[in-house]
Order: structure tokens, then C-alpha cells, then sequence
């Protein structure tokens, strides 16, 4: 668990899910500040190796989970 980060649902909640992307998959809502492509840790620990968290890929929203030992960006998120 990343201590500070948001949970999953919360950084999903950047997700715009009532549009599309020419691939299908969501984009970032437009009236998020900073909008940018990167790679975000959420707190949430992936279910089935507890070794591994879930990661969101903003530059082509893929929702993944890689080991914890993984260094990537935390994002700031208010509800």
C-alpha cells in the first residue's frame, strides 16, 4: 500500500466514463488540472499477490498491477 496515495476508485474518478478515446478506453475529465499522460500508484494492493499493487496508465488507461518495489508517480486527488 502506498502510504498518502489515493485509492483506486478515487484515482479512476479522473476518468471521464461517459466519453471514448479513438482505442475505446475512457479519457482524463477535462476539468482536471494538470492533465497529463504518466503512471499513477493508488493505495489499493492487488488482490491476488498482495506483493503487487495496482497501477493506473493514464497514456493509454490501462489499469495493471506491478510489483510494489516499482517506482512510480503518486497523484494528489480531491474528492
Amino acid at each position: 500500500m502506498r502510504e498518502g496515495a489515493p485509492a483506486l476508485a478515487e484515482l479512476e474518478s479522473l476518468l471521464d466514463g461517459t466519453k471514448a478515446r479513438s482505442d475505446g478506453r475512457a479519457p482524463m475529465r477535462e476539468e482536471v488540472p494538470f492533465r497529463d499522460e504518466l503512471s499513477y500508484w493508488p493505495s489499493t494492493t492487488f488482490e491476488r499477490d498482495t506483493k503487487n499493487a495496482w497501477i493506473l496508465m493514464f497514456d493509454g488507461v490501462y489499469l495493471l498491477s506491478y510489483s510494489k518495489s516499482t517506482l512510480y508517480r503518486v497523484r494528489c486527488v480531491r474528492g
